[in-house]
């Protein structure tokens, strides 16, 4: 619109031919609608890494916010739009604060803000040493509300103030993206899906607010580039993050997600967690990477496994193992916690030497494994020696199962459903020994009627270790690491066998890094947490066995030697005595059929690289095709138009090629104005210029206007296009990059 002065000095408009818009609406409340939508939208992959239990009073806050600055903007005082938001906020989270924090209604009191300098303190510490997905308190639950909301004030101050939606979407973008790379994993497009509609939505509404064109065909341009910003904010969720380097955690640094142990059995949340995280690395001699021995639970009252507790040792001056009939093996390690936080320092068994920790970290001499009071495994460096039993097969099924060097809590029994000790008895009827017996339970249990699962459902939730649990878990004959562990030592201490439950980690990838002493660095990730029972055997000690089905190593003693009616094939043996478990995870591979970690690990991470290359160069190729595309099928359309409309469909098209071409277009110049312009300054062709001119003045004036010949239009269009766009280099940057789909006609000053 164009304003003009009337006789008594006040101004009015009148319709330009050129099309001109009224200016925005920018209390316009569909915009501040879809303004808030997209930030929820955003907001909704925070959900994989921290339970949304906060998003209700996220939601809350983002509504009130943007409502209360709708309003303003509405009024006489749109001025005020943004103090009414801080405002309304304010005021929202002051009533949605913990009732931890001391206040009157709303109003701060004394001790306030010693509160919120402790419930801030809380939820960094919540975000920084929680495993995803983290179940939040209510105070980390306000702390993200509150965020969220400050958010929305800035979006809505970009969005509704400064008009700039595709701003905004560069914001709601990176918002959307950060739990991608704070905790690396495939991107569920399930979250980005609302997003890119969220943001497409926003840019249409935004649209309808600056007032509709002159040709309605015209808005069509901001479809397309919502289109295109939706294809992008997908495209870029999907492809960008699992492309993007893991983030690599220094000893101690505290960056990324740390990994936590919890000790009583419930690992199933660290083992479903979305996020693989390297939590430690390992540097021996030892020929291959031992399990670590974390924590040991040798208690069982019926409901859960309690860790051993009892005497400590300095780590200083570590008791000797006892001697035993069979032979052992020493080896040491140099162990590099990265990611995992804790009162446990994961160690081989049975460690005998422990160098490079302070003396807060004590031995717990009934199991050797090393807890503290007052310090956290996080940033631990040390190294640690270790000796096992290296008995024959004759050896093994010599020892007797006598509990009377073992205390007396590893014989101990609830009372059981009678299917435990039953099932137990007839799996052991034909063996003759101990070890023998626990080969029975062993082979049962990996012998194909279990299966590996981390979502087969038992009593008391899923992770369960209770005897209705086992014996549900018997039933059902599906669970993970927890499940076989804690059923096969119940059974073995219905035979008489002492038995208890380890929980660590199993040996980990090979980096194929190596030392100046020809050690070799492995590394141990939080999918690596197992448990797994062991049970003692009289002058050798404490065996390690594997039950979990399809994973690890079984063990099995070499015989001394062997004779025609045993062979290595009917009883596979590691060649060292300690069994050497595969890592639980979701997907199973039986060791014996994998090919070495060295060569297979990076096979594969060459493997996964290209072909990460390539999707990302296909995809690339295709952003860069997009726009190309758009614009081809946007002039094909308009030069197909039929009667008094083709002359409005040319005249777009010659605008927009103007705009490509770099040139700046009013939409309050007049057809004849613009053209005229672009004869005198850009070199077009007069007559086809002078062509497009009168045929579309004619469209808008003329009742019956002569149509423009299609034929003549289509030369005049590409005449036009070759002298506006001189060289094929410009040609080629203008349809790959047209400034047509993002850059529309501005309004001029006619104030």
């Amino acid at each position: 619109m164009a304003a003009a002065d009337r006789p008594d000095g006040t101004r009015t408009t009148r319709a330009r031919p050129g099309g001109a818009a009224r200016a925005p609406r920018r209390g316009d409340p569909l915009l501040a609608l879809w303004t808030g939508v997209a930030v929820i939208a955003s907001a909704l992959p925070l959900a994989r890494v921290i339970v949304p239990a906060w998003l209700p009073s996220a939601l809350l806050v983002v509504a009130v916010v943007l409502a209360a600055g709708s309003l303003v903007r509405r009024s006489a005082r749109p001025g005020w739009a943004v103090a009414a938001e801080i405002a309304a906020w304010a005021l929202c989270v002051a009533l949605l604060l913990p009732p931890t924090v001391p206040r009157l209604v709303v109003l701060p009191v004394r001790d306030t803000f010693p509160a919120l300098e402790a419930l801030f303190a809380g939820a960094s510490e919540e975000i920084m040493d929680g495993v995803a997905p983290v179940a939040p308190s209510a105070g980390l639950s306000w702390v993200l509300a509150a965020a969220f909301g400050v958010f929305a004030i800035a979006m809505a101050h970009v969005i509704l103030t400064a008009r700039l939606p595709l701003l905004a979407s560069v914001g709601l973008i990176a918002v959307s993206l950060v739990p991608s790379l704070v905790v690396p994993q495939r991107v569920d497009a399930v979250f980005f899906v609302p997003s890119a509609v969220s943001i497409l939505l926003l840019l249409h509404a935004d649209a309808r607010a600056r007032g509709p064109r002159r040709d309605a065909r015209h808005t069509a341009s901001v479809s397309a580039v919502a289109a295109i910003v939706g294809a992008v904010t997908v495209v870029a969720a999907l492809v960008v993050p699992p492309l993007l380097p893991e983030p690599v955690a220094r000893p101690g640094s505290g960056f990324g997600p740390t990994t936590t142990i919890d000790a009583d059995l419930d690992l199933g949340a660290s083992l479903r967690q979305p996020a693989e995280t390297e939590v430690l690395r390992i540097t021996t001699d030892a020929g291959s990477a031992p399990y670590l021995r974390v924590a040991t639970l040798s208690s069982f009252d019926g409901d859960v496994w309690e860790p051993d507790t009892g005497r400590l040792s300095a780590v200083g001056a570590l008791p000797g193992v006892e001697e035993g009939t069979a032979p052992s093996v020493e080896s040491s390690a140099l162990v590099e916690i990265t990611q995992l936080r804790g009162e446990y320092l994961p160690v081989p068994y049975a460690a005998t030497e422990l160098e490079g920790v302070d003396e807060s970290w004590s031995m717990l001499v009934a199991n050797r494994t090393v807890v503290s009071s007052s310090s956290t495994s996080l940033g631990a460096e040390y190294t640690v020696g270790w000796q096992h039993a290296a008995p024959t097969r004759e050896q093994a099924r010599a020892a007797s199962a006598d509990g009377a060097s073992v205390p007396e809590q590893t014989l101990e029994l609830p009372e059981l459903p009678d299917v435990i000790p039953e099932l137990a008895a007839e799996l052991t009827s034909g063996a003759e020994n101990p070890y023998d017996e626990l080969r029975a339970l062993q082979s049962w249990f990996r012998g194909g009627e279990f299966a590996y699962s981390l979502d087969a459902p038992v009593e008391e939730g899923f992770d369960g270790s209770g005897v209705d649990a086992i014996a549900e878990f018997l039933d059902v004959r599906a669970g993970y690491c927890v499940h076989f562990a804690s059923s096969f030592a119940v059974m073995a201490r219905t035979l008489g066998i002492p038995s208890r439950v380890v929980v660590g980690y199993l040996p980990g990838t090979s980096t194929g890094e190596t030392d100046d002493d020809g050690r070799v660095t492995y590394s141990v990730t939080s999918r690596q947490l197992h448990a797994w029972p062991e049970a003692y055997l009289e002058g050798i000690g404490w065996v390690p066995f594997e039950p979990t089905a399809s994973l690890g190593v079984a063990t099995n003693f070499l015989p001394q030697t062997l004779g025609a009616s045993e062979s290595p094939e009917e009883e596979p043996e590691s060649p060292d005595a300690a069994p050497s478990p595969t890592p639980t995870t979701g997907e199973t591979v039986p060791v014996e059929d994998q090919p070495p970690a060295s060569e297979s690990d990076a096979d594969a991470s060459d493997a996964s690289r290209s072909r990460g290359i390539a999707i990302g160069a296909l995809v690339a190729a295709l952003v860069l095709a997009l726009p190309l595309a758009v614009r081809r099928l946007r002039r094909a359309r308009r030069v197909r138009a039929r009667g008094t409309a083709l002359a409005e469909a040319a005249w777009l098209e010659l605008v927009d090629t103007a705009i490509d071409a770099g040139a700046e277009v009013s939409a309050s110049e007049s057809p004849r104005t613009l053209g005229a312009r672009l004869v005198a300054d850009r070199g077009a062709p007069a007559a086809d210029v002078a062509l497009l001119v009168g045929a579309v003045e004619r469209a808008a004036f003329a009742r019956d206007a002569e149509a423009l010949p299609r034929r003549a239009a289509e030369a005049a269009l590409r005449r036009i296009r070759h002298a506006l766009l001189p060289s094929t280099a410009v040609r080629i940057r203008a349809a790959v990059l047209p400034r047509s789909l993002v850059v529309r006609p501005g309004l001029a000053d006619d104030a």
